[in-house]
């Protein structure tokens, strides 16, 4: 089911055209970029609202024409660690998704952050 555009919609369409950084980016910041993406296009991606973002609907952004190279890059990651990033919180409704909430970005990126 296809949503009237937001504001948010716009600004994450925005990014998406970002071009890469000249230099690259960093490994350290990669994650945190990765995870920031995650949290700004959730409700664009969960295109049918129920909470998750599925692999049908991660694999729309990610052979969509209008996406960019940037953001496909950080779709590819999400859908090769999708397995991983879905097992990081166990939802109590609807455990047997195909998809990722909120909770499994939030989960999984805090669990690859360093113990000090």
């Amino acid at each position: 089911m296809d949503r009237e555009p937001s504001s948010t919609d716009e600004e994450i369409d925005l990014d998406w055209h970002k071009p890469y950084p000249i230099n690259g980016v960093a490994i350290a910041n990669a994650f945190q970029e990765i995870q920031d993406f995650a949290y700004r296009a959730f409700e664009v991606m969960d295109r049918d609202s129920d909470g998750f973002v599925s692999r049908e609907e991660l694999n729309h952004f990610l052979n969509a024409s209008s996406t960019s190279l940037r953001a496909k890059s950080f779709i590819r990651f999400m859908l090769f660690r999708l397995d991983d990033i879905k097992k990081a919180f166990i939802e109590e409704h609807n455990p047997e998704t195909d998809g990722i909430s909120r909770e499994d970005i939030r989960e999984y990126f805090n669990g690859m952050r360093p113990q000090g």
